[in-house]
């Protein structure tokens, strides 16, 4: 069963615009990261980074141009339709019909987009409180005004609200209820070539590469996958800004001297 939930990795070679990612509708495995290990960490020099908007910060009624409030009754059809009434939840069967209803791959990038503007905390999932509040909050009654209101929930995770819904993206992958700290590499993998979708930064095949290249490399903890954000941001593609005394985790250092080491011998 394909969706944002699997684990299918698609081929090393296929572009991040190329290669959607899934999340497995099954438990992940706790994994350890053993090269994040982060220097003592300047707080200064990233300070603009260290207060992050809350997940589903963003506009009301993103499928409406009213301020008239939801009808209540609506939303709670909408999601009794896909309930699992033996979890008392939306579980995985159900987010694929939905998907289907909304002539969406569960693979497709805007169904992560939707799951973080209806401020779902875990894949394979929605609770009432985050599907009918959600769907309060964004105008949602209906799966035709769903489907009107993602053009608009696409716009909200770009610019600077891109980075609550990159930093969201790790934790919604995360599987805790199983103790899960790390994200196991490949899934980490498929996740940077899927929340990269509208923007990927030239340096992202690169570091693909390099990450997939190195069988050693387990997991990815959170702080890579923060500092990843920061990176791409900071550092020209050639490199040549990067200062391996700053707090960079220790991920990052070996592929830019992986890099540099390349490019010497061209």
């Amino acid at each position: 069963m394909g969706s944002i939930y699997s684990c299918c990795v698609r081929s090393p070679r296929n572009s991040p615009k190329e290669a959607a990612t899934s999340v497995a509708f099954t438990h992940k495995s706790v994994v350890s990261d053993p090269l994040a290990t982060t220097k003592s960490p300047n707080k200064d020099a990233f300070q603009e980074f260290s207060i992050l908007p809350e997940a589903g910060a963003i506009p009301v009624h993103a499928g409406s141009t009213s301020l008239s409030v939801p009808d209540s009754s609506s939303v709670i059809n909408l999601y009794n339709r896909y309930v699992n009434p033996d979890m008392g939840q939306i579980s995985a069967e159900g987010i694929e019909q939905l998907c289907n209803d909304l002539n969406l791959n569960p693979e497709d990038f805007r169904v992560l987009v939707l799951a973080y503007s209806l401020g779902a905390q875990a894949m394979c999932r929605f609770t009432e409180d985050e599907f009918v509040n959600g769907c309060l909050r964004l105008g949602i009654t209906s799966v035709e005004t769903m489907k009107q209101s993602i053009p608009n929930l696409l716009k909200s995770v770009q610019g600077a609200s891109f980075t609550p819904f990159y930093h969201w993206t790790y934790k919604f992958a995360l599987d805790v209820e199983s103790g899960q700290r790390t994200l196991p590499a490949d899934l980490a993998i498929s996740l940077w070539k899927l929340v990269f979708y509208q923007n990927c930064p030239p340096i992202l095949d690169r570091w693909l590469d390099f990450l997939q290249q190195n069988t050693s490399i387990k997991g990815i903890s959170k702080d890579t996958w923060d500092m990843f954000l920061i990176f791409v941001n900071q550092i020209g593609e050639d490199l040549k800004s990067y200062n391996d005394a700053e707090a960079w985790p220790s991920l990052l250092d070996d592929f830019v001297e992986s890099q540099l080491a390349l490019a010497d011998n061209i």
